[in-house]
C-alpha cells in the first residue's frame, strides 16, 4: 500500500460555483486569473464568460481523461484542502495546463457572440472586426491540438505512474461511471473523432 502524505497546500486556487436550488456545488481546478495568465486571453474578458466555460471543460474533456474515481478523488481532496502530494503533483503539472487549452476551446464561441433575452448578436467594436466562421474555425482547431497534447501527457503520465494513482485503473462501476481514456493522440484526447484528419493536429494513424 503505498502511504501518501496529506498536505493543505495554498498554492491550488479553486472556484466554488455557488449552488442555486437543486445544484450541487462546483469544483473547479483553475480559475479566471490562471486562464488569463496563462494564454492570449484578454485580461478584461468577462469572468462569467470564462468560469461558465472551465465548468464544461472539465466535465467534457478532464473527467473522460481521468475516469470517475479519481476524478472524484482529486475534486474531493481539493475541497477539502488534503490534496496529496502526489494529486497535487497531477494537478498542478498536467490537469491545469491541459484545462486552460481546453477552456480556451470552448470558450472562443462565447467571446465572438453574445446570448441575450432577444437574440444571438456578433460582438464588435469601433477598432476591431469580428473574424468570420472560417477563422474561427481555425482557432478552436489550434486550441484543441493544443489541449490534446497537454492530454497526452495526462494521459501518459498516469499510465507510467499507474502504482500511485490505483483509481486510474479502477475507475468503478455504475452506469453513471466514465471509465478513463487510455489514447492520448495530440488534438483529440478526450472526445472521440470518428475520422482521421477532421481536426488539425489529429496525428493518429491510418
Amino acid at each position: 500500500m503505498i502511504q501518501c502524505q496529506l498536505m493543505k497546500h495554498p498554492m491550488i486556487q479553486i472556484i466554488r460555483l455557488q449552488p442555486t436550488k437543486n445544484m450541487s456545488t462546483k469544483i473547479l481546478f483553475i480559475n479566471d486569473q490562471y486562464l488569463k495568465e496563462f494564454s492570449t486571453l484578454d485580461i478584461n474578458v468577462d469572468p462569467k464568460l470564462i468560469i461558465s466555460t472551465i465548468a464544461i471543460a472539465q466535465d467534457k474533456y478532464i473527467h473522460p481523461l481521468l475516469g470517475t474515481a479519481l476524478y472524484n478523488e482529486l475534486k474531493g481532496q481539493v475541497d477539502s484542502g488534503t490534496t496529496t502530494t502526489i494529486n497535487l503533483t497531477l494537478i498542478k503539472e498536467y490537469i491545469k495546463p491541459c484545462l486552460a487549452q481546453y477552456s480556451l476551446f470552448e470558450s472562443v464561441d462565447f467571446l465572438l457572440f453574445r446570448f441575450s433575452n432577444k437574440s444571438i448578436e456578433k460582438l464588435k467594436s469601433d477598432t476591431s472586426e469580428p473574424i468570420n466562421l472560417k477563422e474561427l474555425e481555425y482557432i478552436k482547431n489550434k486550441f484543441l491540438a493544443n489541449a490534446g497534447w497537454y492530454g497526452e501527457r495526462v494521459v501518459n503520465y498516469l499510465c507510467q505512474n499507474q502504482t500511485l494513482y490505483p483509481l486510474y485503473t479502477n475507475p468503478g462501476s455504475g452506469f453513471d461511471v466514465i471509465r478513463p481514456s487510455r489514447t492520448g493522440y495530440s488534438g483529440v484526447s478526450g472526445i472521440f473523432l470518428p475520422k482521421k484528419g477532421k481536426y488539425l493536429g489529429d496525428t493518429r494513424p491510418e
